[in-house]
């Protein structure tokens, strides 16, 4: 995956080649949606997060109003496929819960995938997301984007950081699901973020995009089992078996609890430094990619 910037390109073409890349990768794979629909789906938005995260550095260069715009707009987008993809990620969530129990959960699986529906689901929505994703191709073109050096992406990387940071000190301080989703998204925007700027130093932004993906990875496996226990408790229907229901209901949490001390402890870590310092490390780093290439 070509998501980085390269050294024979200046700045502004670079971004706005990544961005052309991801918006074009996701609008190929939802207008191809067939009998994979599920993955397809699921690439799509992926390639919504990684959008996302570029915008969030280039913030300084986007200005306040397109910076709430492009957000808003990609969030938005996001979340109509999310209903899609949602439904088959808490199958698979179940089926990571069970292996780590050692307990299957037979009748909750099936209800699961009756609600999941059928391939050709969201056919109509679909067409609505490419649409967008359409206009939002024609207003990259036109992102105010002219910083050559890092007070173009400087800002993005340490806001990222530091709402991250902040999100970390919530979860460990207060807990509650809303603490640890937010922080999870600000750990992935960091990560693609190390993606984006990998041939700094490559083997200091590896470490750092593995210790982030991971880090993503708990907060997001924690999130997909809150979401199950609200889900069961909401609309499992009362003339089933409860007795798979209220066994999960012991489960989810005690695994929810182990996902989140490993984040805690992992994310303490990446989170160690300020967000500033960081941002000076990284504008160093930067500084000697460029004279190295000169």
């Amino acid at each position: 995956m070509d998501f980085r910037l390269h050294r024979d390109e200046s700045l502004p073409e670079g971004l706005r080649r990544l961005a052309f890349h991801q918006l074009g990768k996701a609008v190929a794979q939802l207008e191809a949606v067939g009998q994979d629909w599920e993955e397809q789906v699921h690439e799509a938005r992926k390639a919504l997060k990684r959008l996302r995260a570029l915008v969030c550095l280039v913030r300084a260069e986007l200005g306040p109003e397109v910076m709430r715009w492009e957000s808003r707009s990609l969030g938005l987008t996001a979340r109509l496929l999310g209903g899609l993809r949602d439904a088959a990620a808490l199958v698979e969530c179940l089926d990571q819960l069970d292996a780590w129990s050692g307990r299957p959960h037979p009748r909750v699986r099936a209800w699961l995938l009756e609600r999941k529906g059928a391939p050709g689901v969201g056919q109509e929505m679909i067409g609505e997301v490419v649409d967008a994703l359409r206009w939002t191709q024609v207003r990259v073109e036109q992102w105010p984007l002219q910083g050559l050096g890092w007070e173009a992406i400087g800002p993005g990387v340490q806001w990222v950081y530091g709402r991250g940071r902040r999100c970390l000190g919530l979860a460990r301080e207060e807990g509650g699901e809303e603490c640890f989703h937010q922080w999870r998204r600000y750990a992935k925007y960091g990560w693609y973020h190390a993606q984006i700027l990998h041939e700094l130093w490559p083997a200091a932004m590896e470490v750092t995009a593995v210790g982030l993906d991971r880090v993503g990875e708990l907060l997001g496996a924690d999130h997909d089992l809150a979401v199950l226990a609200r889900l069961l408790q909401a609309e499992w229907p009362a003339r089933r078996s409860k007795l798979e229901v209220r066994d999960l209901g012991v489960a989810i949490p005690l695994r929810q609890a182990e996902l989140q001390a490993e984040a805690l402890s992992l994310g303490s870590r990446f989170y160690a430094e300020s967000p500033r310092a960081l941002a000076r490390r990284w504008g160093r780093y930067w500084e000697v990619w460029g004279e190295v290439g000169a």
